[in-house]
């Protein structure tokens, strides 16, 4: 388009030359004046040499020399004219000096003209590239002006502290903003007719309660002096749809404060409903696997609820005894009225361990105590680890702290470490089986469990692929158990290693958080950060602060179990 233009100027200036020339010679050849009216003639070459026309300036001189001498030779006023012939050497003089300077200007400035046209050239190639990339983009981009905002905070005296602590100030904020241009794909996204209608309105239309929040940590961000802020809010589209969006605003420079806002829109609706699907397939994955180790279990959970049952039953038996007797004891009576209360509230516990362990529940945080769980989880296994003729011992370092994550979860991952402990050395012999669980601290307030064997240790380079999805030694395994335990240790904060031992056998250790640690986090970590990326635990950081609250201070150690 600009090189049309640019060729149909430099027509124009021809066509205006060309005229001058024509009314110049008709002049030259009819009125009889006494002067060297001829000279006008330079009038072509000057115009010739405005336009831009470097190249025809010495033709149009010479064209201009020859119209001279033709209209002397040709003019009936030439033989009344007693100047005639004056006035032609001064015509042709006049054009010829003019000619020659105008060649010699448009020498030096050809250069400049050059490189005037170049950058044009440049700067319209820029803008059709930045016009294709802005409407062919995939992604929703659109300009405002925010300088209506930026005024009113300063006149109101909003700071971002406030924007922070409430969102009351947006209702109005909100409005003051109008957008410069939007591309096509914004009107994709929002459902609109075209990106042209969008010019000069904003988009509260499409806002949810998240939007505002978020627009208030942008606003917040910028009256900070940053230039960029990304957040991720929801928008309701024209047609009433509710989708999650990646938000970015960034500060261009203009004219004024605020006055350009580049901002971008990702639809990431469709990724977090995959995530979602993908954290739900975990979490069926992780409950089968409970289910799976309760089956293993079984034999082990059957006897341990036994033996409440037969003390019961015991208890019951010799109370009947004192009361036939014929003076009936109602001591005894009362003590082994008390042995039946106290069995039957242990063979309750435990099936409320299995209930715990098999039920599909939401994963909640609660403070616990960790040696308890692993002396727990080896009464659960006694069974299974006499019938491998594997001895199962304990080791706690005294003054450990409560441990803080989801109880079940992570004696799932005790359980399954410990039953492949166990199998493990299933091949073994010449030497004792023995399976050691240690408690002790670990660097930045979290806690390490290590589960080691001495069995034949683990066949590969790095020990560490046993927690690759479907990797198992097992003939009837999946591979799943131990990418589960990844996924929760990870999912609490923690960490999961596996090595061999230098002799014989193998250890895994994970890290579980403390309730310090976790009381820590959720104070680094303000709930009202808007737009920060979600933490798996960060809702179990949340609960954390409540709980340790209600439940006060606990215990910060123990003592060692009693060794099986």
């Amino acid at each position: 388009m600009s090189r049309r233009l640019e060729g149909a100027d430099k027509i124009v200036y021809l066509a205006a030359a060309m005229a001058a020339a024509g009314v110049v010679f008709i002049a030259d050849l009819w009125l009889p004046v006494h002067s060297a009216i001829a000279a006008l003639y330079m009038i072509v070459v000057v115009i010739i040499a405005g336009g831009g026309l470097q190249k025809l300036v010495v033709p149009a001189g010479a064209a201009c020399l020859i119209l001279t001498v033709i209209a002397y030779f040709i003019s009936p006023v030439t033989a009344a004219n007693p100047h005639a012939a004056p006035d032609l050497i001064i015509s042709d003089l006049v054009i010829a000096c003019v000619t020659a300077l105008a060649f010699r200007l448009s020498l030096q400035t050809a250069p400049l003209i050059a490189a005037e046209r170049e950058a044009h050239e440049a700067r319209r190639i820029s803008e059709e590239r930045y016009s294709a990339i802005f409407h062919q983009s995939p992604v929703s981009i659109w300009e405002s002006d925010w300088t209506r905002v930026f005024a009113h905070m300063r006149a109101t005296g909003i700071t971002s502290e406030s924007l922070r602590a409430s969102t009351d100030a947006i209702s109005v904020l909100r409005n003051l903003g109008s957008t410069h241009i939007a591309n096509k794909a914004t009107a994709r996204l929002f459902g609109t007719d075209s990106p042209d209608a969008m010019a000069g309105k904003t988009f509260v239309a499409h806002y949810m309660p998240s939007t505002e929040a978020a627009l208030a940590e942008i606003f917040a961000t910028f009256l900070e002096g940053g230039q960029m802020r990304e957040v991720e809010t929801q928008f309701r589209t024209a047609k009433g749809k509710v989708i999650d969006v990646l938000w970015r605003a960034t500060l261009l420079q203009g004219q004024s404060e605020w006055s350009r806002v580049l901002i971008t829109a990702i639809d990431v609706t469709d990724h977090n409903q995959a995530r979602a699907k993908l954290e739900q397939a975990a979490a069926d994955l992780a409950h089968a696997a409970r289910v799976s180790t309760l089956g293993q279990l079984s034999a082990s959970i059957a006897h341990e609820v036994s033996q409440p049952l037969a003390a019961i039953k015991t208890y019951g038996e010799s109370a009947k005894r004192w009361l036939a007797a014929p003076t009936p004891d109602l001591t005894e009576v009362g003590l082994c009225l008390d042995g039946v209360v106290a069995n039957s509230t242990r063979a309750s516990e435990i099936l409320a361990r299995v209930r715990s362990l098999a039920r599909k529940d939401t994963p909640e945080p609660e403070p616990f105590d960790l040696a308890g769980l692993i002396a727990e989880s080896v009464r659960m296994l006694q069974r299974e680890a006499n019938a491998h003729a594997t001895h199962i011992r304990e080791l706690v370092e005294p003054g450990l702290p409560v441990a803080f994550a989801n109880r079940v979860q992570i004696q799932q991952v005790v359980v399954n470490l410990v039953l492949n402990a166990i199998q493990a050395m299933d091949k073994i012999d010449g030497r004792p089986r023995e399976v050691v669980i240690s408690l002790s601290m670990a660097p930045n307030q979290m806690v390490n469990i290590e589960v080691r064997d001495n069995g034949t240790g683990i066949a590969l380079e790095n020990p560490n692929e046993i927690f690759q999805p479907f990797h198992t030694t097992k003939a009837n395994g999946m591979g799943m158990g131990l990418a589960i335990c990844r996924s929760i240790v990870e999912a609490h904060g923690g960490a999961i290693r596996a090595e061999n031992n230098i002799g014989m056998g193998a250890a895994v250790c994970f890290t579980v958080p403390t309730e310090v640690r976790i009381a820590d986090t959720t104070q680094r970590h303000p709930l009202g950060d808007v737009g920060r990326a979600k933490d798996p635990m960060a809702s179990s950081t949340i609960a954390a602060g409540e709980l340790s609250r209600k439940l006060g201070d606990s215990p910060q150690g123990f003592t060692t179990p009693t060794k099986h």
